[in-house]
């Protein structure tokens, strides 16, 4: 016999159908990202929205991942990258418009974004607020098409591999790109 599962929809509960994002937290909630719906927990017996007054509440919520430090991190389409501390949202001003479609972390603590059409963003980790975090941009302004990244993954050797729209894959390692 095979494990049962339960299924959630509009009708028992799920804000929306359209789901593009899910992530699972240390304390075992999860996390999900609905279409023109936002951002919504779900601890176990509801779905609870978790938005700001500011971009959240509508928003397409495309990527969504918990960083080493517990912090949620939260990317949509148009309305650029944030993370959620369990109190309040903090925005990274340099991502503000951007269509985010990946985040991966490393074990140095930076945060890693794809974007579509603004190429690669690693977020550093910041002081013990979460505030003052260095970022800094690889995008490619000869062959733009390399701008438009899909996804992105952090190996076992911290190496950050990138997939892209139209143009393969490449890998980078210490901020340089080692293949491609």
């Amino acid at each position: 016999s095979g494990q049962q599962f339960t299924h959630y929809d509009k009708t028992n509960g799920l804000p929306g159908n359209f789901v593009y994002a899910v992530c699972a937290d240390r304390k075992g909630r999860t996390w999900r990202g609905i279409a023109d719906k936002g951002l919504y927990l779900f601890d176990g017996l509801d779905f609870i929205s978790i938005h700001d007054d500011k971009d959240l509440k509508n928003a397409k919520v495309k990527s969504l991942r918990e960083s080493p430090d517990s912090l949620i991190w939260i990317g949509s389409e148009g309305n650029g990258l944030s993370f959620y501390d369990g109190k309040q949202f903090k925005y990274i001003p340099q991502l503000n418009g951007k269509y985010i479609r990946d985040i991966k972390c490393d074990t140095a603590g930076n945060t890693w974004v794809a974007t579509a059409g603004a190429g690669i963003y690693k977020i550093g980790k910041g002081d013990s607020l979460g505030e003052n975090r260095p970022v800094k941009n690889f995008s490619d302004k000869k062959r733009t098409s390399l701008n438009r990244v899909n996804c992105l993954h952090v190996d076992s050797l911290q190496r950050v591999w990138i997939g892209y729209e139209n143009d393969g894959i490449a890998c980078m390692e210490n901020d340089s790109v080692i293949f491609s």
